[in-house]
């Protein structure tokens, strides 16, 4: 376990266009269990996915879905709504994934890939864990654990405007 990477996001919280909180989470990704899920989820934290040769990736991801004490959604730099996908390799999802039917969400600060598929293909658009969400299992993709900040994670009201201002590689 000593070779996981780690990565990093820092966030603004405005509420009525006020700055309320800012913070910094750190995701220790299962890259020993899930190779292909993580090398995608840390190219778009470092932004080293190009498109056009504009740096695409996490950071000014806005949270389109915070459900307070459940679990919090971000990841999608395409629409930054929750309808958009892509990922670094052929096609906008990747087949198998190599998670979905391992981890259990039983617990608060888990890292995973949302679903977009019946059979549990993944894009881009993440999510984190606030409490127990079994509604999960089997559909979204456990890929990592939050490490730090996730106590400040769940203090986020639903009614709050969430940005990722910046995000990389944790040394």
């Amino acid at each position: 376990m000593g070779d996981r990477h780690i990565v990093f996001f820092d966030y603004e919280e405005r509420v009525d266009n006020e700055i309320k909180s800012t913070g910094r989470v750190k995701v220790e990704l299962f890259n020993d269990i899930c190779p292909k899920v993580c090398k995608c989820v840390e190219s778009f934290f470092m932004g080293s996915v190009r498109v056009e040769g504009t740096p695409v990736g996490y950071k000014d991801c806005k949270f389109f879905d915070i459900q307070k004490n459940f679990y919090i959604m971000s990841g999608d730099f395409i629409s930054n709504d929750g309808t958009g996908t892509t990922s670094i390799y052929d096609s906008p999802t990747f087949v198998p994934d190599e998670t979905c039917e391992r981890f259990e969400h039983t617990a608060a600060g888990l890292f995973g890939l949302v679903g977009i598929t019946d059979d549990c293909q993944v894009g881009c658009q993440f999510y984190i864990t606030l409490s127990e969400a079994t509604e999960f299992d089997g559909i979204n993709s456990v890929c990592g654990r939050i490490v730090s900040g996730i106590t400040q994670l769940m203090e986020i009201e639903e009614n709050s405007e969430v940005q990722i201002t910046q995000c990389g590689r944790w040394s």
